[in-house]
């Protein structure tokens, strides 16, 4: 399933390439880019990533390091590929590809979360 959704995304940024594209390898450019900033993050900053985590995690608790590190490379990837001729939308998801689900660590960030989201953005819904 996550494979599935995985080629789905990246069909969809080659479509949005393609879109905004003025020629043909513009477009082209663009989707290699992409793909190249996804193997970067995959291959540097996971590893980084797992580095905090082990050092700042303790048990059930996040420290805030960690939160504030994370969401800072979540808008970081963001504005990466917003200049890279994608949606920032794609930079999210490509953090959220390699933030590790094997510790815990995404589930306890999700909770975390959970307050900000209850907090800031849902009085905007009464």
């Amino acid at each position: 399933m996550a494979t599935l959704s995985l080629a789905a995304w990246c069909l969809l940024a080659l479509v949005i390439s393609i879109v905004h594209a003025s020629s043909g390898i513009a477009a082209l450019w663009v989707f290699l880019s992409l793909i190249a900033y996804a193997l970067f993050l995959f291959f540097l900053f996971r590893p980084l990533l797992l580095y905090i985590i082990d050092k700042t995690c303790r048990g059930d608790n996040i420290s805030e390091i960690t939160v504030f590190v994370t969401f800072s490379l979540v808008i970081g990837s963001g504005f990466v590929t917003q200049i890279l001729g994608v949606h920032a939308i794609f930079g999210g998801f490509l953090m959220g590809v390699i933030i590790p689900h094997e510790s815990g660590f995404a589930i306890k960030l999700t909770q975390k979360l959970e307050d900000l989201v209850t907090i800031v953005f849902l009085p905007l819904v009464r």
